[in-house]
């Protein structure tokens, strides 16, 4: 039997998911069902119309519960990472695809959940969030033809931004050119990198312990970011980067939302909190 298992930030559908699929309430506890809060791995199944059937673990979302999703998503077949239109990614959203990617799920697909209760449009804009961290990107930046309105331009040039994952290099340039076609050039201007830095090593392991000097339920877990240019520059000198920034945010404080935005804020205690941490880790190299 394989086995599907849920992930994804606290009250974002997982349950309710599982259920609609399999006609099954995972939630098994009486304080679950009370607080509406799924607490401990919930279990369903269902037969597919091929005969063929699946297990599903359904997890708990709550940072708290953590331990009790590492439990669940260990030796799962395919994961459902299920994301809620009126949210967006939020931080367990990214905890938990760490955790998946930290355990090598082989395949994964991602549910947007409750998108009746968001403007259609909104759910485009939580998909291109989402994709920028799952899969290569490419995007039109830049357009220049002609000089003049009333003159066909003998040649056009178009710019185009490209993200991607690491290893995906080749695979990402090779899909540009077939889409351009034999007629068009493929000049590329500036390449990168796309870095993977090592998880285990002596400067992971005190940032870990930092971290949890300051919070012991912390995680230390590895995420997939699009940007990150300082970390190239810095491994092609040999230098392993890190976007390590330790704010200990509220849970109700979307930054996902405000990154890079006109009301882009942290708490002040979030700062305080993340120069402790740092402090910790430059004491101990």
């Amino acid at each position: 039997m394989a086995v599907i298992g849920t992930a994804g930030h606290v009250d974002h559908g997982k349950s309710t998911l599982a259920q609609a699929l399999t006609g099954i309430d995972p939630d098994r506890l009486r304080e679950e069902k009370e607080r509406g809060l799924t607490i401990d791995l919930g279990f369903a199944w269902l037969t597919l119309p091929s005969g063929r059937e699946l297990g599903i673990v359904d997890v708990p979302g709550h940072e708290r519960f953590i331990k009790n999703m590492l439990a669940g998503a260990g030796g799962v077949d395919l994961a459902l990472l299920v994301v809620a239109a009126d949210e967006g990614p939020r931080p367990q959203t990214r905890e938990h695809l760490a955790i998946l990617d930290l355990l090598e799920v082989p395949s994964g697909l991602v549910v947007i959940t409750k998108c009746d209760l968001v403007e259609p449009g909104y759910v485009d804009l939580v998909e291109e969030e989402l994709a920028g961290t799952l899969r290569d990107s490419a995007n039109f930046t830049r357009l220049d033809a002609g000089y003049k309105n009333n003159v066909i331009p003998s040649e056009a040039t178009a710019h185009i931004d490209c993200r991607f994952l690491p290893g995906h290099q080749d695979e990402l340039l090779d899909t540009i050119r077939e889409l351009a076609g034999e007629h068009v050039d493929l000049i590329i201007d500036q390449l990168g990198i796309s870095v993977d830095a090592p998880r285990d090593s002596a400067f992971v392991a005190s940032m870990q312990a930092a971290i949890q000097a300051e919070d012991p339920d912390a995680a230390l877990l590895p995420y997939c970011l699009s940007a990150g240019t300082d970390n190239k520059a810095l491994e092609a000198l040999g230098i392993h980067g890190y976007g390590f920034v330790p704010l200990k945010l509220p849970a109700d404080l979307n930054f996902a939302m405000l990154f890079h935005g006109v009301d882009e804020r942290v708490p002040v205690d979030a700062v305080r909190f993340g120069a402790r941490v740092l402090r910790r880790l430059l004491d101990d190299c």
